[in-house]
This record gives structure tokens, C-alpha cells and sequence, in this order.
């Protein structure tokens, strides 16, 4: 497995293979091993802990967020702030992180890339089902942004 990720073009993952000891520590290795880390958190109380969630934040290249996540990390690290982009702001400086995405349901997206705030509102649409639509998502957008599209437009394709 660890060739496979040597020569990925991303290893993506999310906060719930943590809560097993065994999957945690694999995880922890194949992340050392990746070029580009990705993470997509998945805040399930009481299946995680700020410790675990900070140090895969610090260890991610890309990390993607919920509104309602975003708020609640953003509390781990004791925010003054009210607003979306600020505490986006606020967690990529604290984790060092340079690309982080906010999905906002029916009200698009917002992402922070090398500092730049680009937004999309989202779009009417007849919802059917929404199982899968932010993996979905996450997968647009990662595409777009690998091959280094330009920001805007990716958050564009990835919202459409």
C-alpha cells in the first residue's frame, strides 16, 4: 500500500479511520509517505478528539471543512471571530495550512488557496438525494485543482 500512495497524486482521508488504533497509526504512516494530504473532516462525537484533529490538520496540505465544522475548530483554537472567513484565516494560520474549503450546503462554497478567497453561492437545483454530493464535491474540486486550474474555476466546477 505504501507504494500506491508514494505515487498517488494525493492521499485523501478523514477524521473517522482514527478510531481505530490500528487504522489511526496506518493512516499516520501513509501519510508521511504521501506527496499531497487532503483532509476531509468528519466531526461524529464523540469519535474524535482536538488532539487527533489538530495534528491531522498540521500534517495536511488541503483540508475540508463543513460550516458547522469550521465553527467548531475554529472554537478548539479559542476564536474571537464570528465570520466564515475570518476564522477560516484563523485555522489556516494556525495549522499552516495553504488550501482549505468550506462547504455551505444549498450556499455553495468558499475557498481559501495561498491566501486568496475565492466563493461560489451554489446553485437552485431539484434535490433528489444528497448521499455522497460532498464527496462528490471534494473530488471536482481536487481534480481541477491537481491540475492546477485556476482557482475560481474549480470551485465553480466543483459547485456545478
Amino acid at each position: 500500500m505504501g507504494n500506491l500512495v508514494k505515487n498517488a497524486d494525493a492521499l485523501v482521508f478523514g477524521s473517522l479511520v482514527t478510531r481505530d488504533n490500528l487504522s489511526k497509526n496506518t493512516l499516520y504512516n501513509l501519510i508521511e509517505l504521501s506527496k499531497y494530504n487532503i483532509f476531509d473532516l468528519n466531526l461524529r462525537p464523540p469519535h474524535y478528539s482536538k488532539d487527533i484533529l489538530m495534528y491531522l490538520m498540521q500534517k495536511a496540505d488541503f483540508i475540508k471543512f463543513n460550516d458547522d465544522e469550521l465553527y467548531e475548530v475554529a472554537g478548539f483554537l479559542n476564536s474571537k471571530f464570528n465570520s466564515l472567513e475570518q476564522n477560516l484565516k484563523l485555522i489556516a494560520e494556525q495549522t499552516k495550512t495553504k488550501r482549505i474549503c468550506v462547504t455551505k450546503g444549498a450556499h455553495g462554497a468558499v475557498l481559501l488557496c495561498d491566501g486568496a478567497l475565492y466563493y461560489n453561492s451554489g446553485y437552485k437545483i431539484k434535490v433528489k438525494d444528497t448521499v455522497g454530493a460532498g464527496d462528490a464535491f471534494l473530488a471536482s474540486l481536487i481534480s481541477q485543482l491537481l491540475r492546477k486550474e485556476n482557482p475560481q474555476d474549480a470551485i465553480n466546477f466543483a459547485c456545478g
